[in-house]
Parts: structure tokens; sequence; C-alpha cells
């Protein structure tokens, strides 16, 4: 027989062992593998999601939450239930909905135990039965079916779209000068990708006392950036009218208007204060062949078929 001072010693390391327990287990079912998320938010739905559980009715559901690029998989295991969902993270506000979609799977998974005790004829809360003075036995009867509606299935919540309209000016180098002018930018935006048209116009500060200069240009194009680094880069293809106008004296022996194609070829960086944004970017453009102006057989202007460009731009998200 174990003393007295013994007894108490074993029964001090049980209460302990027993108390260990839930504190293992809660720290076992909240489990965060996301990149895209900043240190602060993860940090904070951790947070949430362990007073959550605390309060909730089923003790052993699990939270896992692991991240591709921006592209978030939810899952919630309650027993043998189990309840999953992918959530696209913002770029401006990523804790809210992976918190709303995680509250949708635990709402989802409390429907389906309340419809299975409802089939069983389970009480919903067990309640203490103290003794009671005896009371005649009524008759039998069946027990109510409860016809419960199945849980829809959670659906993820999307990345608002939103339009952007900016302006900027616009630096290109050409054969022997360089050109300079103006452009204007329209897109749609989602979360990492985008897609829009563009106008602009060029020209040379020189040559003006013999002709005047300008290029015209439009294209559609399509950008991808990147998460992590905020790099943007994008492809696009339109056309382009290199336009001259000589002075009276002069006769033009062709046409004056040169249309040809172009592709266009842009790496930006943008910098976002809220819904504004700035957009300083390198850019090349390539077109279908070169372009000369030439006055009594002498050359005079050159448009090469490759150009490099400058762009800086400023813009707002609608």
């Amino acid at each position: 027989m174990l003393s007295r001072g013994a007894r108490r010693l074993v029964g001090l390391l049980l209460a302990f062992i027993g108390a260990t327990r839930p504190l293992a287990a809660q720290d076992a079912a909240v489990r965060i593998t996301c990149g895209a998320l900043a240190p602060d938010d993860a940090a904070q739905v951790e947070a949430r999601l362990r007073a959550t559980l605390l309060t909730a009715e089923a003790r052993t559901t699990s939270v896992s939450v692991d991240c591709v690029l921006n592209t978030a998989t939810v899952r919630v295991v309650a027993g043998e239930r189990t309840e999953s969902t992918e959530v696209e993270l913002p770029a401006d506000n990523q804790r809210e909905p992976l918190l709303a979609a995680i509250e949708r799977l635990l709402v989802a998974l409390e429907q389906d135990e309340r419809g299975e005790q409802d089939e069983r004829g389970e009480p919903l809360v067990k309640t203490p039965v103290g003794p009671a003075a005896p009371a005649p036995e009524p008759a039998p009867t069946a027990a109510p079916f409860v016809d419960a509606p199945p849980a829809l299935p959670p659906t993820p919540p999307r990345h608002p779209v939103r339009w952007a309209v900016g302006a900027g000016g616009v630096a290109e180098l050409w054969d022997g000068t360089f050109a300079y002018g103006a452009r204007l930018v329209t897109e749609r935006r989602a979360s990492w990708w985008s897609a829009g048209a563009a106008l602009g116009w060029l020209t040379t500060p020189e040559l003006t006392d013999v002709f005047r200069t300008n290029e015209l240009h439009a294209f559609v194009f399509g950008a991808i950036e990147e998460p992590r680094t905020g790099l943007r880069g994008s492809v696009g293809v339109g056309a382009s009218v290199l336009t001259i106008q000589p002075r009276p004296e002069i006769i033009a022996l062709t046409s004056t208007n040169l249309p040809i194609v172009l592709f266009d070829v842009e790496m930006a960086r943008p910098v976002r204060f809220g819904h504004a944004w700035l957009l300083p970017a390198v850019q090349v453009r390539f077109f279908a062949a070169r372009r000369e102006v030439t006055v009594d057989a002498e050359r005079w202007l050159v448009l090469p078929p490759v150009c490099p460009a400058l762009f800086l731009g400023a813009g707002y998200e609608i």
C-alpha cells in the first residue's frame, strides 16, 4: 500500500498530465503554412481560430491553411467529417476573406452534425435530470422525424475585378535622335493579372525647320504581376503610324503616312497608395520593318525596328 504522501504525489502527476493534453490538442488543431500572408496577419488569423475552437461544440476540430502563390487551401476536420475550399487572397486585405472562408466551413460542419443528431432523434443539448416524483408512464408515441435541409457546399469568395485608368509620359530612343510624348492607359485588373489597351503619341524636337514628325500608336496588352516582388511584365500587339508634315515649299513624292505593326514588351514595378498607383516602366517596341524619311535623296530620319523607351505614369483604380 502507498503512504498518504505517495498517493498525493501520484494524484498531482495525473492531474498535470490531464491538464496538458487539451493544450497539446489545441496546438495541433491549428496549422497555417501560408507565405502569402504577412506575419502579423498570420498571427491574428491563428489567434482568432484558437479562440473560435475553444468555444466550438466539437472539441476535436482541426484547421489547416496551405498557400500556393495567392491561392489558399483551407481544410477543416471535425471527427470523421471534412470540409475544404480554396480562397483567392487579395493584395490589400488578405486576412478577412480567409477568416470568412474558415467560418463558413465551421458552420457547414455544425449544420451536418445537427442534421445527424436530428435523424438519430438525439437532443442537441443534454441537461442532467434530477430526482423527481414518480409519475405515471405516458403511452408510447413515435418520435417526431425532422427532415433537415442538406447543407449547401461553401462557395469560395472571388477577388473583386476593378477598372484602372492612367496616363504618363514616354521617352523613346530613335536612330540618331530621341522622341518624347504621352500615353493613355486603361485596364481591367484581377488579383494577379490584368488586360487593357493603350493609346500614345510621340514627336521629335529636331528637324522642325524641314518637317514635323508625329508617331501615333495603339495596342492591347496582357500583364502578369508577381505578388512577392511586385514586378509586373506585359506583352502587347498593335499598330503604329508615322506621319510626316513637310514645309509648304517641299513636295512629297511618296505617302506621308507610314503605318506598321508593332509589338510591345514592358517590365514595371508599380507603387500603390490605396487606390492610386505610380508606374515606372522600361519598355521595348518592335516594329515589322524600318521606316525612313529622305529629302533630296538624303536620309534625314530613321525609325529603327527596335526602339527602347522609358515610361512613367500614374493612375487610379475605380
